[in-house]
């Protein structure tokens, strides 16, 4: 349509059609300077034509087209690992498990002696004394859905003390899991820092160290999302209540080899940040 300006290539024993094409692409910023109009801008055919590209002989142009093309394809296929990665928990977990010896037991998010389950809340928007204070306060945008599981080190949005009392928010400690369980169920969180969530979380708080490591449990609850999504209900938005939440069974191996199963998931994560970061 008129939305293009098309180069034709007349001459294809001088010129390679993706070399021009790699080196057109590199002049969208001048292109952009170039443009003009009012709702829509747009870069004239005279303006356009004025553009310059390098000519090296065809020799030279298919040598840095193969060399492009061969960034392209680790760039695709780190593009791939990243797509693709989920952590393997239950695998991971298998492994670790002994011949011959009884699968680890099974607890439940209800088990109060291991966790507590606790909800989140929002201060009333009309006072402005329960806004902008010191207090973190999450909300589904501080676990980018990208996130695999999020560490939450600070939060868009802050309230104050008197927000937290006089809403059902609840000050959370370090190292809980924030899971959201209304709407978007699933995303899943660990904070670094004392902070509240919105009504939209079931965050779990850890009662034993000695026996829970929160990756492990952040990672397994992960696993559960499906099973979340197929106990919640609602009409405009799907949520799974806190009863429904607290019935949820995860295994529970000797902290060792939760450890251990969380290292080996953590050597995969940061192979497949490496690739993001390559991406770009």
């Amino acid at each position: 349509n008129q939305g293009f300006k098309n180069i034709v290539i007349r001459d294809k024993a001088k010129i390679d059609t993706m070399f021009v094409a790699y080196m057109v692409k590199q002049l969208a910023p001048k292109m952009v300077l170039l443009a003009s109009g009012g709702t829509f801008k747009e870069i004239s055919k005279s303006s356009f034509s004025t553009l310059n590209i390098p000519l090296p002989p065809l020799d030279v142009q298919r040598q840095i087209v193969d060399e492009i093309a061969g960034y392209q394809r680790i760039i695709d296929g780190a593009r791939q690992v990243v797509e693709n990665w989920k952590p393997q928990i239950e695998s991971e977990l298998a492994a670790c498990l002994p011949d011959g010896l009884e699968a680890w037991p099974i607890v439940s998010l209800g088990n109060k002696s291991l966790v507590v389950i606790e909800s989140g809340g929002t201060p009333s928007s009309k006072d402005a004394h329960y806004w902008n204070g010191s207090i973190p306060w999450a909300t589904l945008v501080d676990l980018p859905q990208n996130d695999h599981i999020s560490i939450i080190r600070d939060t868009e949005r802050k309230i104050t003390e008197n927000g937290l009392h006089n809403s059902s928010a609840k000050l959370l400690p370090p190292d809980s899991i924030i899971v959201s369980s209304r709407a978007t169920i699933g995303r899943i969180g660990i904070n670094t820092l004392p902070l509240a969530t919105n009504q939209g979380f079931k965050n779990i708080i850890l009662q034993d160290f000695k026996v829970t490591e929160p990756f492990f449990i952040a990672y397994w609850v992960k696993t559960l999302v499906p099973k979340m999504n197929d106990l919640a209900s609602g009409g405009t938005f799907k949520e799974i209540s806190k009863t429904l939440f607290s019935t949820l069974e995860i295994p529970l191996p000797p902290l060792d080899v939760q450890r251990e199963i969380v290292a080996r998931i953590e050597r995969e994560r940061a192979i497949v940040e490496a690739n993001r970061e390559l991406i770009g």
